[in-house]
């Protein structure tokens, strides 16, 4: 008993493997895409915590150096004369990370008398 192969291989299955491969390529990347802008997201997330920590300490009327830590971050408020300006005060603001990397920065200048 012989069996006869009548089978022909065509070209278009050769594209037909290519465009399969760049379609799971395509799929591949956006994940990829997907899942690293989400783990950026987490970065902006305590970037907006350190806003609200920012007004919160500038409403404040200490004179005080102060820090509030919060979970993966810390804010720091320092307050200083402003350009041998008795009467005006530099306000700086960070938010460092859990590795004293600064994320965030702010300065204002105000008057003393709102501090007093």
């Amino acid at each position: 008993m012989r069996f006869k192969l009548n089978h022909r291989s065509r070209g278009s299955m050769l594209l037909e493997a290519a465009i399969a491969m760049t379609i799971i390529a395509i799929c591949l990347a956006m994940s990829f895409a997907h899942t690293s802008s989400l783990l950026r997201s987490d970065h902006s997330a305590m970037k907006l915590k350190a806003k609200m920590a920012f007004e919160k300490m500038l409403n404040s009327t200490s004179l005080k150096e102060e820090s509030l830590s919060f979970e993966g971050f810390e804010v720091l408020k320092s307050v200083s004369i402003y350009q041998n300006h008795d009467d005006l005060l530099l306000v700086t603001l960070t938010a460092t990370d859990d590795n004293d990397h600064v994320f965030l920065e702010t300065r204002h200048v105000k008057r003393r008398s709102d501090y007093e």
